[in-house]
């Protein structure tokens, strides 16, 4: 169910983006902006170079460093300026996910991720496609119940959906295809 985890990823590090750094959280959102492996490394080291000292060493920062580096004319190569334009994009489409976040049900700040990144398109090409979408599907329903329940806000439907991780409830028995 790696296409759970990548929403919930997303959704972690819209309450939080400083837990970018966790295990997977920051590799499996960055494929949503389309940021690959080599370009997550150099992420890293451009951030580590070019990062405010007096901030926490994390991927967080250091996209907020790369993003900068393009719009001051600081680095003259393409190949990282385009980096730096993925960077910002990211970051722009954070924040808008973060404002959301407060204002917008929980069905629909999922239901934007999900939908309007192409992501339900994309898991529908893998395979076992129709399972994973069936999965995300589940994901949304839950987002939608757990809305409607006395509990509010993202950070403890996060919590909620850990504590069914924990007590080995399967979480997503989307349609099973024969």
């Amino acid at each position: 169910m790696r296409e759970i985890q990548v929403i919930l990823s997303m959704l972690t590090i819209v309450d939080n983006p400083v837990q970018g750094d966790k295990p997977r959280g920051g590799n499996d959102v960055l494929f949503l902006e389309d940021l690959r492996q080599r370009e997550l490394g150099m992420v890293r080291k451009l951030g580590r170079e070019h990062a405010d000292k007096n901030v926490h060493n994390n991927l967080y920062e250091h996209l907020k460093a790369v993003a900068v580096l393009g719009g001051a004319d600081k680095i003259q190569e393409n190949d990282v300026k385009q980096l730096s334009g993925k960077c910002a994009l990211f970051l722009a489409k954070l924040t808008e996910y973060r404002d959301k976040s407060s204002v917008e049900s929980l069905y629909d700040l999922c239901w934007e991720m999900i939908y309007d990144s192409g992501y339900y398109d994309y898991v529908g090409t893998m395979p076992a496609g129709a399972q994973r979408q069936a999965n995300l599907n589940v994901l949304l329903e839950r987002a939608a119940g757990y809305g409607k329940s006395s509990y509010s806000g993202l950070f403890n439907l996060l919590r909620y959906i850990e504590r069914l991780k924990k007590f080995d409830e399967d979480f997503a028995e989307g349609v099973r295809q024969p």
